[in-house]
């Protein structure tokens, strides 16, 4: 039996641990699931806020990380071609984004899944607090064209929410519907 594919896009993964919680919670859905999926994570080649890149890591090729496969990748090198070649090379049947409001591991991602001929699965979106009221005060023009652009290319349409508490289900149905 093939085990599905699991494409998972987060901004910042182990070794990492200066962006906190998403990282450790991400680690135990990876691990917990890791013997049920083949796990793929793309993910920076450096933690929140550093400059150097983490060490004993090689760029742009997949990683053994316990039970996942983990792509650290340059910034400079993300872009929609090779977003959409990762696509083409591992088929995958779940795309999952560990954040809305990134550009490149959210957005760049999301629209890429949606209009590749080498995607036909599902995309999960899990906004980890970034719809609360107080998220969006912060930087507030610049989320709000964001979220607008999202809408305006119906992008929202095309993902599966994952909440992981009711108030953030509202924060989800408050902006999206």
């Amino acid at each position: 039996m093939n085990r599905k594919r699991v494409l998972i896009l987060a901004d910042y993964y182990v070794p990492g641990y200066m962006a906190g919680g998403p990282i450790r919670s991400l680690q135990s859905v990876c691990d917990a699931l890791g013997r049920e999926f083949d796990i793929y994570l793309v993910t920076r080649d450096r933690d929140l806020g550093g400059e150097a890149r983490y060490k004993n890591i090689i760029i742009n090729s997949w990683m053994d990380v316990g039970s996942v496969k983990v792509m650290y990748v340059e910034s400079a090198s993300f872009s929609f071609g090779f977003v959409n070649e990762i696509l083409r090379k591992l088929e995958p049947d779940v795309v999952h984004l560990n954040s809305l409001m990134s550009i490149r591991f959210s957005f760049i991602p999301l629209l890429t899944s949606r209009y590749s001929k080498y995607f036909k699965g599902v995309i999960f979106l899990s906004p980890r607090g970034e719809l609360s009221r107080g998220a969006l005060k912060i930087g507030g023009l610049k989320k709000r064209v964001y979220l607008f652009v999202i809408k305006l290319l119906n992008l929202d349409n095309y993902v599966e929410w994952i909440a992981s508490s009711d108030g953030e289900k509202s924060d989800i149905l408050h902006n999206f519907g």
